[in-house]
């Protein structure tokens, strides 16, 4: 079974809480623009070109079954802590 609806709004009210928490600063102007580059990041294939990895082909996340999207949102929380310092939690408890 793919991602709830649930799952699915609460991710995009996720992504614009993010823009507010620092990744517009970071030079994200919408919560399509951030998705793309999360999938790009977590999901995408990769490959070496001229010293640094290009994508070959976008990642989704439609067709991820409930834990999938769980997985890769725990994921995305993880990054934007660690590389954006954004203290993601706040979200998750409000």
């Amino acid at each position: 079974m793919n991602r709830s609806p649930r799952q699915n709004n609460m991710y995009w009210k996720y992504l614009r809480w993010l823009l507010t928490s620092g990744m517009h600063e970071a030079g994200y102007e919408t919560p399509e623009e951030l998705h793309a580059a999360c999938k790009s990041h977590f999901l995408a294939e990769k490959v070496m070109c001229d010293g640094q990895f290009v994508a070959i082909e976008s990642g989704s996340t439609r067709e991820m079954c409930k834990k999938e999207f769980c997985d890769y949102t725990k994921r995305v929380d993880r990054f934007m802590n660690q590389y954006f310092l954004i203290p993601a939690h706040l979200f998750w408890e409000d």
